[in-house]
């Protein structure tokens, strides 16, 4: 596999896992929310360090804190 497929399917699982805590957040809290992110996002993170995927990741994180596209997410991540 090449190194642009393996990053297409690494931006499509995390896409889908964005999606679906997207979808799943107002039925969940946030101590949930944390356990789902760390054992399927952060997983798919820890293999690849691409720009293309650290974005998806900084979205789901936004996500999960009901924060705008354009808050930094630094301080988010020691949060969380």
């Amino acid at each position: 596999m090449s190194w642009k497929d393996h990053i297409a399917e690494l931006t499509s699982k995390l896409n889908k896992a964005c999606y679906d805590i997207g979808a799943i957040k107002p039925l969940l809290s946030l101590d949930v929310l944390k356990i789902i992110y760390f054992s399927y996002v952060h997983s798919v993170m820890s293999s690849d360090h691409s720009d293309s995927i650290f974005k998806i990741q900084k979205r789901i994180i936004r996500i999960i804190t009901d924060t705008g596209r354009l808050d930094s997410c630094h301080q988010l991540y020691k949060q969380l």
